[in-house]
């Protein structure tokens, strides 16, 4: 029912602009001189519109056409045709349901540099659509969103920088410096000819860049997963924790 009265309201306000629009477009127009034609015009004109109105909203009571949107935005303003809080809460699913890493990282195949990105994308995600919540009739909601950032932040904060500063060394210079025994060494290779794990195991702070992985995952799977419902039994296999 919401979604119909949904459908109903745009469509008015639909024919109400393109009604508008035609009659100040014909009130001036020259060579239409007398205000009869005006009238006789601006009637012929109406018409169009509020036909289309009508064969729209027979198609949908008829449910021979169903058009179904959570959000349409219009030069940054966005006319929400759901609840704020169940467009976030869609809003969240759909984008959690293609982030894989959040949930299990697989420190064999998964390249770290691309899973930080992802991280970091998820973070502004979030922070953009935090406002949706109204915070006074879900504050636990909120909360948890809160909690969420917070634990991406600091996660990015220790590692996405260093990390990201070694690999981009390791790829424009064509080798790798690691750590042995408080001694850095240099291993000359083609990196591009390596499997990227081997390449991510001579990080010198590889243990504590893959234990802060699997901490976000267990906080995804625990908190995050039920609260939106984010099918994870298809990335089961991937853990190897």
């Amino acid at each position: 029912m919401k979604l119909i009265k949904s459908r109903f309201i745009w469509s008015i306000v639909t024919f109400c602009v393109l009604t508008i629009g035609m009659i100040i477009t014909l009130w001036k127009i020259e060579d239409i001189t007398t205000p009869a034609s005006k009238a006789i015009s601006i009637l012929l004109t109406s018409l169009i519109p509020m036909l289309f109105l009508i064969l729209i909203l027979s198609a949908i009571f008829s449910k021979r056409i169903r058009v179904q949107a959570e959000r349409i935005d219009i030069s940054g303003i966005s006319l929400l045709l759901d609840s704020p809080e169940e467009t976030f809460r869609k809003s969240m699913k759909n984008f959690l349901e293609t982030k894989r890493t959040l949930f299990y990282i697989n420190e064999q195949f998964d390249n770290f540099d691309e899973t930080l990105n992802s991280y970091y994308e998820t973070y502004q995600f979030i922070k953009k659509e935090m406002p949706l919540i109204d915070i006074n009739k879900n504050k636990r909601l909120y909360d948890l969103c809160t909690e969420t950032i917070q634990k991406l932040n600091k996660f990015l904060t220790q590692n996405q920088n260093n990390y990201r500063r070694w690999f981009n060394n390791v790829q424009e210079n064509d080798r790798i410096l690691y750590l042995d025994n408080k001694e850095i060494k240099t291993y000359e290779v083609n990196v591009h000819l390596m499997r990227i794990d081997e390449v991510q195991k001579y990080y010198y702070n590889y243990d504590e860049i893959l234990k802060g992985f699997r901490e976000i995952n267990t906080y995804f799977r625990k908190e995050i997963s039920p609260e939106f419902i984010v099918n994870i039994e298809k990335w089961k296999c991937i853990n190897n924790g």
